[in-house]
């Protein structure tokens, strides 16, 4: 079970950045609507995809403790699979025409890689707790 401790490491190291630079993206967009409020289904997809770091964060910090690895390893799923949906949705809604060339690498490069390497991380968490 020392490798689930280093998945969870690794999920923290990982995961805060990553999931706080989305969090802050999601702010972001919303303040673009100061004067008038967004469309509901914006809302909606906004609100859930703030849902992801918490099952994510706790999920790692429950994989350091023994009694709690099973859940732990659960919560770091979900949390990964909301990112991962979260994302995808974004790639969808973006205007990739109107992004600098350095928001572009960050966007479709740094952040895919890191969301990648932690769904694969979650994952095999997952599957070293399961056994």
């Amino acid at each position: 079970m020392k490798s689930a401790k280093g998945f969870g490491f690794v999920l923290l190291v990982l995961g805060i950045p990553t999931m706080g630079f989305l969090t802050f993206a999601v702010a972001m967009s919303f303040l673009f609507y100061i004067f008038t409020p967004p469309p509901l289904w914006r809302q909606v997809v906004g609100y859930i995809s703030l849902c992801g770091p918490i099952p994510l964060w706790a999920g790692a910090i429950l994989l350091f403790f023994s009694r709690t690895q099973r859940l732990a390893a659960k919560l770091a799923l979900a949390g990964s699979f909301v990112m991962s949906v979260y994302l995808v949705i974004c790639y969808s809604r973006v205007d990739v025409l109107a992004i600098e060339l350095l928001e572009r690498v960050l966007w479709f490069g740094v952040v895919p890689l890191a969301v990648l390497t932690l769904d694969y991380t979650a994952y095999r968490a997952y599957l070293e707790v399961k056994r």
